[in-house]
């Protein structure tokens, strides 16, 4: 009944427009994670500048952006001190900066220990922090859908046809483990399951002899605030 107009039934399935701005939001939840020392950011996949400007605004932060559109770069430039069209893999900047963030693009890139690498070596300042919101491929639903012989690319989700690689909160912690970070902060974005026959399964399979992380079942996302620790690697 909520959704009414705005929803078109198709074949086996329910269309409905998004229910958010997937360039235009400001990732609000975000600004926790940003330590106070932080005065330089370089947000990697900074879309049309609005987080940018949101810790411009709000944390008086020098804020760098970078973005392969063109079109979205022109939208950044106008409220970002720098917006870069570019690779963030070969972008070099100025100076160092004391946070970088990417916020949903670690997935987008078809190496991200090379992203790592470089945000480590080159973007980094000495214990600058890399803040991230990734989404977990460990959720319920993907689940449910491989149980059912389905792996299905949608336009945006959990599932994006533009994901290129795939985590969940243990593979997080090891890529950033290896990469000379250490994790100061996570937190997660959740959506249980309410199918009644879907949590009848996963008790099931709890009370097996199986392994299984139900907490990590629930999240959508995870965001987490890392610090880069020379030495370590």
């Amino acid at each position: 009944e909520s959704l009414k107009e705005s929803t078109r039934i198709a074949l086996n399935a329910y269309i409905h427009k998004p229910m958010m701005d997937y360039f235009g939001e400001n990732r609000q939840e975000i600004l926790e994670f940003i330590p106070d020392c932080v005065k330089s950011l370089l947000d990697i996949g900074c879309s049309t500048g609005n987080f940018g400007q949101l810790v411009k605004q709000e944390l008086g932060c020098h804020v760098a952006g970078i973005d392969l559109n063109p079109n979205l770069i022109d939208q950044a430039a106008k409220v970002l001190d720098n917006a870069i069209l570019g690779d963030a893999l070969k972008v070099q900047l100025e100076q160092k900066v004391d946070c970088v963030t990417g916020l949903d693009s670690l997935e987008h890139f078809v190496e991200p220990d090379a992203l790592l690498n470089k945000i480590y070596n080159d973007y980094l300042t000495d214990n600058g922090y890399l803040i991230l919101s990734v989404p977990n491929v460990g959720h319920w639903s993907i689940i449910e859908d491989l149980l059912a012989g389905h792996w299905d690319y949608i336009p945006m989700g959990l599932l994006c046809n533009t994901h290129l690689r795939f985590f969940t909160l243990n593979t997080l912690k090891d890529l950033l483990a290896k990469h000379g970070f250490t994790i100061l902060k996570t937190d997660a974005y959740r959506v249980p399951p309410t199918d009644q026959n879907l949590l009848t399964l996963i008790e099931f399979i709890q009370n097996s002899p199986l392994t299984i992380d139900k907490d990590n079942m629930d999240v959508v996302s995870y965001h987490i605030l890392a610090q880069k620790t020379p030495g370590i690697r």
